[in-house]
Protein backbone atom coordinates (compact mmCIF):
# COMPACT_ATOMS: atom_id res chain seq x y z
CA UNK A 1 0.00 0.00 0.00
CA UNK A 2 1.18 4.01 -0.20
CA UNK A 3 -0.50 6.95 0.08
CA UNK A 4 0.87 9.96 -1.51
CA UNK A 5 0.50 14.31 -1.23
CA UNK A 6 1.22 15.83 -3.79
CA UNK A 7 0.57 17.65 -7.40
CA UNK A 8 1.79 14.90 -9.48
CA UNK A 9 -0.04 12.71 -11.66
CA UNK A 10 3.17 11.39 -12.81
CA UNK A 11 4.77 10.27 -9.11
CA UNK A 12 0.94 8.68 -8.19
CA UNK A 13 1.37 7.09 -11.27
CA UNK A 14 4.94 6.22 -10.48
CA UNK A 15 3.85 4.98 -7.17
CA UNK A 16 1.05 2.49 -8.95
CA UNK A 17 3.37 0.76 -11.28
CA UNK A 18 5.00 0.09 -8.67
CA UNK A 19 2.10 -1.31 -6.18
CA UNK A 20 1.52 -3.42 -9.44
CA UNK A 21 4.62 -5.35 -9.86
CA UNK A 22 5.19 -6.10 -5.82
CA UNK A 23 1.23 -7.13 -5.61
CA UNK A 24 2.32 -9.60 -8.44
CA UNK A 25 5.96 -10.78 -6.84
CA UNK A 26 6.42 -9.84 -3.25
CA UNK A 27 9.99 -11.23 -2.84
CA UNK A 28 10.13 -10.23 0.70
CA UNK A 29 7.12 -12.12 1.30
CA UNK A 30 8.72 -15.53 -0.68
CA UNK A 31 12.05 -14.68 0.99
CA UNK A 32 10.61 -14.87 4.49
CA UNK A 33 8.15 -17.89 3.40
CA UNK A 34 5.00 -16.50 4.97
CA UNK A 35 3.07 -18.33 3.23
CA UNK A 36 2.39 -16.66 -0.22
CA UNK A 37 4.10 -14.51 -2.59
CA UNK A 38 1.32 -11.97 -4.15
CA UNK A 39 -1.56 -10.07 -2.99
CA UNK A 40 -4.29 -10.41 -5.55
CA UNK A 41 -7.37 -10.64 -3.72
CA UNK A 42 -8.29 -7.09 -4.43
CA UNK A 43 -7.22 -3.42 -4.75
CA UNK A 44 -8.82 -0.13 -4.20
CA UNK A 45 -7.38 3.59 -3.92
CA UNK A 46 -9.62 7.16 -2.73
CA UNK A 47 -8.00 9.92 -4.32
CA UNK A 48 -9.56 13.73 -3.16
CA UNK A 49 -8.42 16.32 -4.96
CA UNK A 50 -7.98 20.24 -3.83
CA UNK A 51 -10.77 20.94 -7.00
CA UNK A 52 -13.53 19.26 -4.73
CA UNK A 53 -12.96 15.70 -6.85
CA UNK A 54 -13.30 12.34 -4.78
CA UNK A 55 -12.56 9.14 -6.55
CA UNK A 56 -13.29 5.99 -4.51
CA UNK A 57 -12.70 2.58 -5.83
CA UNK A 58 -12.28 -1.08 -4.80
CA UNK A 59 -12.69 -4.27 -6.57
CA UNK A 60 -11.91 -8.02 -5.93
CA UNK A 61 -9.42 -8.11 -9.16
CA UNK A 62 -6.19 -8.47 -9.08
CA UNK A 63 -4.61 -5.22 -9.22
CA UNK A 64 -2.52 -6.38 -11.98
CA UNK A 65 -4.97 -8.28 -14.22
CA UNK A 66 -7.63 -5.05 -13.67
CA UNK A 67 -7.93 -2.80 -16.77
CA UNK A 68 -9.29 0.17 -14.53
CA UNK A 69 -7.89 3.47 -15.53
CA UNK A 70 -6.63 5.96 -12.71
CA UNK A 71 -8.13 9.21 -13.16
CA UNK A 72 -5.60 12.03 -13.53
CA UNK A 73 -6.03 15.37 -11.17
CA UNK A 74 -5.42 18.97 -11.64
CA UNK A 75 -3.33 20.70 -8.71
CA UNK A 76 -2.83 19.15 -5.35
CA UNK A 77 -4.42 15.85 -4.04
CA UNK A 78 -4.19 13.11 -1.63
CA UNK A 79 -4.58 9.45 -2.53
CA UNK A 80 -4.89 6.04 -0.92
CA UNK A 81 -3.80 2.88 -2.55
CA UNK A 82 -4.02 -0.57 -1.42
CA UNK A 83 -4.07 -4.19 -2.31
CA UNK A 84 -5.35 -7.20 -0.48
CA UNK A 85 -4.08 -10.39 0.24
CA UNK A 86 -7.06 -12.00 2.33
CA UNK A 87 -6.92 -13.94 5.06
CA UNK A 88 -10.68 -15.85 4.51
CA UNK A 89 -11.12 -16.49 0.85
CA UNK A 90 -14.60 -15.97 1.35
CA UNK A 91 -14.32 -12.32 1.82
CA UNK A 92 -12.67 -11.54 -1.63
CA UNK A 93 -15.39 -9.51 -2.48
CA UNK A 94 -15.33 -5.38 -3.38
CA UNK A 95 -17.04 -4.85 0.03
CA UNK A 96 -13.95 -6.27 1.88
CA UNK A 97 -11.30 -4.13 -0.30
CA UNK A 98 -9.66 -1.45 1.17
CA UNK A 99 -9.62 1.71 1.43
CA UNK A 100 -12.83 0.94 3.97
CA UNK A 101 -15.18 3.89 4.10
CA UNK A 102 -16.38 4.67 7.69
CA UNK A 103 -17.89 8.28 8.73
CA UNK A 104 -19.09 10.05 11.51
CA UNK A 105 -20.31 13.17 12.73
CA UNK A 106 -17.14 14.84 11.68
CA UNK A 107 -15.70 13.63 9.01
CA UNK A 108 -14.98 11.04 5.76
CA UNK A 109 -12.77 7.98 6.99
CA UNK A 110 -10.95 6.31 4.56
CA UNK A 111 -9.36 3.50 5.91
CA UNK A 112 -6.30 1.06 4.83
CA UNK A 113 -4.79 -1.65 6.83
CA UNK A 114 -2.13 -4.05 6.56
CA UNK A 115 -1.77 -6.92 9.19
CA UNK A 116 -4.24 -8.75 11.21
CA UNK A 117 -5.92 -8.43 14.21
CA UNK A 118 -7.93 -10.17 17.00
CA UNK A 119 -11.61 -9.76 15.89
CA UNK A 120 -13.17 -10.85 18.93
CA UNK A 121 -12.51 -8.25 21.48
CA UNK A 122 -13.20 -5.43 18.85
CA UNK A 123 -16.51 -6.94 17.96
CA UNK A 124 -17.28 -7.04 21.38
CA UNK A 125 -16.34 -3.61 22.17
CA UNK A 126 -18.20 -2.23 19.27
CA UNK A 127 -21.53 -4.78 19.83
CA UNK A 128 -21.13 -5.68 16.47
CA UNK A 129 -22.64 -9.10 15.24
CA UNK A 130 -22.51 -9.16 11.46
CA UNK A 131 -19.67 -9.61 8.45
CA UNK A 132 -16.96 -8.14 8.86
CA UNK A 133 -12.73 -8.55 8.22
CA UNK A 134 -10.77 -7.63 11.17
CA UNK A 135 -9.66 -4.34 9.38
CA UNK A 136 -13.31 -3.22 9.23
CA UNK A 137 -14.12 -3.69 12.71
CA UNK A 138 -10.53 -1.32 13.28
CA UNK A 139 -11.90 1.11 10.91
CA UNK A 140 -15.50 1.40 12.75
CA UNK A 141 -13.62 1.70 16.32
CA UNK A 142 -11.23 4.71 14.55
CA UNK A 143 -14.63 6.40 13.28
CA UNK A 144 -16.04 5.96 16.46
CA UNK A 145 -13.04 7.05 18.94
CA UNK A 146 -10.25 8.41 16.82
CA UNK A 147 -7.06 8.06 17.84
CA UNK A 148 -8.01 6.87 21.72
CA UNK A 149 -9.12 3.52 19.94
CA UNK A 150 -5.00 2.55 18.85
CA UNK A 151 -4.73 1.18 22.12
CA UNK A 152 -7.13 -1.61 22.02
CA UNK A 153 -6.00 -2.18 18.32
CA UNK A 154 -2.14 -2.50 19.62
CA UNK A 155 -3.69 -4.61 22.23
CA UNK A 156 -5.03 -6.81 20.08
CA UNK A 157 -2.70 -6.74 17.28
CA UNK A 158 -1.48 -10.58 16.05
CA UNK A 159 0.98 -9.35 13.32
CA UNK A 160 0.88 -5.74 12.44
CA UNK A 161 -1.29 -2.68 12.47
CA UNK A 162 -0.02 -0.81 9.66
CA UNK A 163 -2.70 2.10 8.97
CA UNK A 164 -3.08 4.72 6.05
CA UNK A 165 -6.08 7.30 7.29
CA UNK A 166 -7.87 9.83 5.06
CA UNK A 167 -9.77 11.77 6.58
CA UNK A 168 -12.10 14.67 5.27
CA UNK A 169 -13.51 17.16 7.51
CA UNK A 170 -17.44 17.49 6.97
CA UNK A 171 -17.39 21.27 7.25
CA UNK A 172 -14.52 22.67 5.92
CA UNK A 173 -13.42 19.73 3.17
CA UNK A 174 -10.17 19.29 4.65
CA UNK A 175 -7.91 16.54 3.91
CA UNK A 176 -5.72 15.02 6.11
CA UNK A 177 -3.42 11.79 5.85
CA UNK A 178 -2.46 10.01 8.55
CA UNK A 179 0.14 6.81 8.42
CA UNK A 180 0.87 4.28 11.63
CA UNK A 181 4.22 1.62 11.48
CA UNK A 182 3.20 -1.03 13.90
CA UNK A 183 3.93 -4.84 14.53
CA UNK A 184 4.34 -6.98 16.88
CA UNK A 185 6.55 -9.95 14.31
CA UNK A 186 9.61 -8.21 15.07
CA UNK A 187 11.31 -11.21 12.88
CA UNK A 188 9.80 -10.03 9.87
CA UNK A 189 10.37 -6.50 10.15
CA UNK A 190 11.67 -6.28 7.08
CA UNK A 191 8.18 -7.40 5.29
CA UNK A 192 5.55 -5.00 7.31
CA UNK A 193 8.14 -1.76 7.74
CA UNK A 194 6.38 1.35 6.09
CA UNK A 195 9.02 4.03 4.17
CA UNK A 196 8.61 7.70 3.67
CA UNK A 197 10.01 9.75 0.60
CA UNK A 198 9.77 13.48 -0.41
CA UNK A 199 9.69 13.79 -4.07
CA UNK A 200 10.02 16.30 -6.33
CA UNK A 201 6.35 17.14 -6.33
CA UNK A 202 4.98 15.31 -3.56
CA UNK A 203 5.79 12.96 -0.41
CA UNK A 204 4.89 9.06 0.01
CA UNK A 205 4.54 6.75 2.47
CA UNK A 206 4.70 3.48 1.42
CA UNK A 207 4.94 -0.67 1.90
CA UNK A 208 9.08 -2.19 2.10
CA UNK A 209 8.59 -4.23 -1.00
CA UNK A 210 7.78 -1.13 -2.57
CA UNK A 211 11.62 0.51 -1.69
CA UNK A 212 13.14 -2.86 -3.26
CA UNK A 213 11.74 -1.29 -6.86
CA UNK A 214 13.75 1.66 -6.61
CA UNK A 215 11.69 4.25 -4.23
CA UNK A 216 14.70 4.50 -2.02
CA UNK A 217 13.13 6.53 1.28
CA UNK A 218 14.17 6.27 4.86
CA UNK A 219 11.90 3.79 7.06
CA UNK A 220 9.02 5.15 9.44
CA UNK A 221 10.16 5.48 12.84
CA UNK A 222 7.96 4.95 15.55
CA UNK A 223 4.75 3.04 16.46
CA UNK A 224 2.38 6.49 17.18
CA UNK A 225 0.19 7.84 14.39
CA UNK A 226 1.50 10.33 12.11
CA UNK A 227 1.07 13.15 9.78
CA UNK A 228 1.60 12.77 6.24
Amino acid sequence: MFAYVGDSNKELMQLYSALKKAAEHDPIAERLGVGFKSHGDGWGYVIAGDDGSLYHYRTAKAIYEDLHEVPKINGNFSAIFHVRKASDNTTIRPSFSHPLLEDNERELIFFAHNGSIKKEPLAKELGFDGVAIDSELAAKLFARDGIRCMRLLEKNTKSALNLLIMSIDRKTGKVKISYKNYYVKKDRSEFYDLYYKKLDNGRAVYSSTLDLLGLNGNKVAGDGLGRL
